[in-house]
């Protein structure tokens, strides 16, 4: 899957917060973006009815299985057009 780089223009703050949010979830910025925007697409809604917004954190059991997620989207975007394809086998 090809990448492209774009420019948007957001409020300072809006963007260091969604940053922490997404960090504390295991993703970057960009992965965050992109999957707000896959879900947009695939669904036409947005992730608030399936992402609850609470840190996680590395001694949490579910750090790991985040890392492991975040590691099969960089290998292989095209499995992730929604939640329900993350295989966390």
């Amino acid at each position: 899957m090809t990448k492209t780089r774009t420019t948007i223009y957001i409020q300072e703050d809006v963007k260091e917060n969604a940053k922490e949010i997404f960090k504390s979830l295991g993703l970057s910025f960009s992965d965050g973006i992109n999957l707000m925007l896959n879900k947009l697409i695939n669904d036409k809604k947005l992730l608030d009815d399936i992402i609850s917004i609470e840190p996680i954190l590395p001694n949490d059991p579910d750090y790991q299985y985040i890392l492991k997620g975040r590691e099969e989207l960089k290998k292989h975007p095209e499995n992730f057009g929604t939640m329900e394809d993350i295989n966390w086998d």
